[in-house]
């Protein structure tokens, strides 16, 4: 039988003709959406000042008192996933609820128009809210760099007029701040006297005195220690001729023995060392501490979606039954 433009076609069980008003119709509910995202936004304020407001009751500023810093860690997490999935719900239960009822149409595009406004309001609710945070963070960073700057630029005043004023009284290079500056003083600390007054390591009686120690060079003394250590210790020690002269210089203006400057240099590399050691097992600790966050955090607003989405079809399907 050959079908004409007259002849009425049969309609699929199950299914709903659209009317051409339907038909026409955005099947978004932009309304619906940003309310549900910005009840979104709402909650997840509310719990996290409720949040902080548990953690800063459960610390203490007398020792060995409250939580831990690692227990506050692990809280804070499992307390921030359970703030995305409680927002996501609710969000996603707004949108599906306040959206217009859709007539005409087949109960699974309902169905799928209702978990499609659960996860757009789930996604509109978290840019909003990475935007607040960047914004917060923006604002602290900056005021941060305004007062460091005020802090660097009133340093570097200082130091101007302290090299200027070291420039009249004497002349040679001025020392500069690094980081072994305190194991470089170190080596220059007078050796602790022996009973009989005589400093430690210095020479027995009746053979040659060392060399007094001398306050004439000491900031050029510091300068050239401090710069032989920072080419030689990245390399992971100092080579031969830089460790005895640093030694040589050592046992000068402590008044110590050739022997004994050796020694307290060896000691103070293998201190320098270590402290490098600990800052790397330090920063990889925080490395892995970081990708771990990251991943909780990744999968969490993956649960948070579904959540969203789940949440606006049961407030559809609600506002459809009554």
């Amino acid at each position: 039988m050959a079908y004409t433009s007259a002849t009425p076609r049969a309609v699929p069980a199950g299914a709903v003709v659209a009317d051409a008003a339907s038909s026409a119709a955005s099947a978004v509910s932009w309304a619906a959406i940003f309310a549900g995202a910005f009840g979104a936004v709402a909650v997840s304020i509310i719990l996290i000042e409720l949040g902080l407001g548990l953690g800063f009751s459960s610390t203490s500023a007398w020792p060995n008192s409250g939580a831990s810093l690692g227990t506050l860690g692990i809280a804070g997490g499992v307390w921030l996933i359970l703030v995305q999935w409680i927002a996501s719900a609710v969000g996603g239960y707004l949108a599906g609820r306040l959206r217009t009822k859709w007539t005409g149409l087949h109960t699974d595009e309902v169905f799928f128009r209702d978990t499609a406004h659960g996860f757009l309001a789930w996604s509109l609710g978290t840019v909003v809210g990475v935007m607040l945070i960047a914004i917060g963070s923006a604002t602290v960073i900056n005021a941060t760099s305004r007062v460091a700057g005020g802090a660097a630029q009133g340093a570097a005043q200082g130091a101007a007029a302290t090299g200027t004023a070291a420039s009249i009284n004497q002349s040679g290079p001025q020392v500069q701040p690094i980081g072994d500056r305190y194991y470089v003083d170190m080596l220059f600390r007078p050796a602790a006297p022996n009973a009989n007054g005589t400093a430690a390591g210095t020479a027995p009686t009746g053979s040659a005195p060392a060399a007094a120690p001398s306050q004439a060079n000491s900031g050029d003394d510091r300068a050239t220690v401090a710069g032989i250590f920072v080419r030689d210790l990245p390399k992971g020690s100092l080579v031969p001729e830089d460790r005895t002269y640093v030694a040589q210089i050592v046992a000068q203006r402590d008044g110590i023995s050739q022997a004994d400057a050796e020694q307290r240099v060896d000691q103070t590399v293998t201190q320098i060392k270590a402290a490098e050691d600990q800052a790397r097992q330090a920063a990889d600790k925080a490395r892995k501490a970081a990708a771990f966050g990251a991943i909780v955090t990744a999968l969490a607003m993956v649960v948070g979606a579904f959540i969203a989405a789940v949440s606006g079809a049961l407030g559809g399907k609600l506002r459809d039954e009554y």
